[in-house]
């Protein structure tokens, strides 16, 4: 994966939602799992890790049992996903939930932008 620039504003069709709606849209989850997080993931494939904790892509609902059915991580509780993320916000990740309904919850590392 990698960022391709563009020339214009993207079209928001789902909000992101603010970082402070994480913790409730966990709590409006049965089904949570746990998961290496791909952008770090792609990063150390490329000599280019961040030495940031490995694994806190949280993923909600079918999503979650997607993930479980393929071997690609494992059920937590709410109290363990909350942990993540409380965690991931402590060394310097920025969680990001994907909708306010939420079907993931990124901790991403810092934005880098390139120089003009």
């Amino acid at each position: 994966m990698r960022t391709v620039p563009i020339n214009h504003e993207p079209v928001v069709k789902w909000p992101v939602a603010p970082d402070e709606d994480a913790m409730a849209i966990l709590d409006n989850h049965e089904s949570i799992t746990i998961a290496p997080c791909i952008w770090r993931n792609t990063a150390l494939l490329n000599d280019k890790g961040c030495g940031k904790r490995f694994k806190t892509c949280l993923l909600l609902g079918s999503f979650a049992l997607c993930f479980v059915e393929n071997g690609m991580g494992r059920y937590v509780t709410k109290e363990e996903a909350k942990g993540v993320v409380r965690q991931s916000e402590e060394v310097g990740l920025v969680c990001s939930p994907s909708t306010r309904k939420g079907s993931t919850v990124c901790a991403a590392a810092t934005v880098t932008v390139a120089p003009s």
